[in-house]
């Protein structure tokens, strides 16, 4: 039983030692490099993109990279990021780089709680310091207390030290690198992006689900323009049966269902009507098959047909409709076989009657949304704090160390360890000089 015993110590030691490797880390370290320079020289495939942009991108890398594209696919060389290979490297870098930071605490704790060494032989005091009459420890120990030293006394030696701050630093600098890494790791793994677009109720727009949550739906409530970039924007969620209004603005994003939504685009909406000279309702043909037009970022101008009067509608609304005011819009109404348009003229009101028929437009508007799920970002927030934290700690407040002996003629032996520069015991002298602690 003792054999075993201490063969399993030993196992569990070296493999404890294996994990806590700065060697180990290099190493890890390197081979993340390596397929770091790989993605540089092998275009990667894009994650967030949808089905169809994903489909174009392979139709440019075929164009491009020819038979070479199967070969590639096949090696992992356009995904790398997303391989086994990837995913096991950062996952022993995670477990290295935690194994490392418990390490560093214990070290931490007994730093903290154990009793210094605080009595050295005689041989290791130089002469002292600096020679000030009438020095006594307790005078010392007064002055280092006041700059934040703890000390301890025995037998007419003094020892005192910091706080081990500079040990928090650290430990807190392997937390904070630890926290990126899994905050790289969970972004890779579970983070989504997804757009949509959201049309006003009266245009007969249902709410629209998240395709990652189905249960969350959002429905477009109004757009409030007073100026151009001074937007607001309502928006109806539901989650399940229970429904929550959201205000949605530039720069200020909103919560629901776990997913922050952000305002990326707004633009006008024109619901579309077209009767016959009876006043019938005829068809109309729009650009995406719906009864209204939109005008998504970088579209200044669309156009509808309405097959029963051959007609083709151009609609060109003026830079300030575009971003929702109030403002004509620009109509040129084409027929087959005219060589002049019936209209081309701007349009204030809702509409225009012509012989042949008359048109309306309802002025609405639309929301472009992004919806971003990032389980990593907080994670990437604590890191990047611990790492400001740690690193602060270790250069602002480094560990200081100093002996000091009484010798039988009254005189005080220093001997300053690490941490003190000739300003700082200077100072020290001086207000040992004045017989204070301070």
């Amino acid at each position: 039983m003792a054999g075993r015993s201490t063969q399993g110590i030993t196992f569990w030691g070296r493999l404890w030692g294996l994990l806590t490797s700065r060697l180990l880390a290099v190493v890890l370290f390197l081979l993340l490099l390596g397929l770091l320079l790989l993605a540089v020289w092998f275009p990667q495939e894009p994650a967030d993109l949808d089905s169809t942009a994903l489909a174009h991108w392979r139709d440019l890398a075929a164009e491009r990279l020819g038979t070479r594209l199967a070969l590639y696919e096949a090696l992992g060389l356009l995904h790398l990021f997303r391989t086994p290979f990837f995913w096991t490297l950062a996952g022993l870098l995670l477990l290295n780089t935690l194994c490392c930071t418990l390490d560093r605490l214990g070290g931490l704790w007994r730093a903290a709680t154990r009793r210094p060494v605080i009595a050295l032989p005689a041989s290791a005091y130089p002469a002292p310091a600096w020679e000030v009459p009438g020095v006594t420890p307790e005078h010392l120990r007064r002055a280092l207390r006041w700059r934040a030293c703890r000390t301890w006394s025995e037998a007419g030696h003094l020892y005192a030290e910091t706080f081990p701050l500079a040990r928090l630093g650290t430990v807190l600098g392997h937390l904070g690198l630890f926290f990126l890494l899994l905050s790289a790791i969970l972004h890779g793994a579970f983070s989504w992006r997804e757009q949509m677009y959201l049309y006003p109720p009266d245009f007969g727009s249902p709410p629209i689900p998240l395709a990652h949550r189905p249960l969350c739906r959002l429905l477009h409530g109004e757009l409030s323009v007073d100026r151009p970039g001074k937007v607001r924007a309502a928006v109806r969620v539901w989650r399940g049966t229970e429904e929550q209004r959201e205000l949605l603005a530039p720069g200020r994003p909103f919560s629901a269902c776990g997913v922050t939504f952000l305002l990326r685009s707004y633009g006008l909406a024109l619901g579309v009507e077209v009767q016959d000279a009876a006043g019938r309702p005829l068809e109309v043909l729009t650009p995406d098959g719906r009864p209204y037009l939109t005008f998504p970022e970088g579209v200044s101008e669309t156009s509808f047909e309405v097959p029963a009067l051959d007609w083709r509608v151009v609609v060109i609304p003026s830079p300030r409709a575009l971003v929702g005011l109030n403002e004509p819009l620009h109509l040129r109404i084409e027929q087959a076989g005219r060589s002049q348009p019936l209209l081309d003229d701007e349009v204030a009101g809702g509409g225009v009657v012509l012989p042949q028929g008359q048109l309306r437009l309802t002025r609405s508007s639309f929301l472009a949304l992004e919806a971003v799920h990032d389980p990593g970002m907080p994670w990437f927030l604590a890191g990047g704090a611990a790492l400001f934290l740690g690193s602060a700690l270790v250069l602002l407040l480094p560990r200081r160390q100093l002996w000091a002996r009484l010798d039988e003629a009254g005189r005080l032996w220093v001997w300053p360890g690490r941490g003190w520069e000739e300003e700082r015991l200077a100072a020290l002298a001086r207000s040992l000089g004045r017989g204070g602690g301070g």
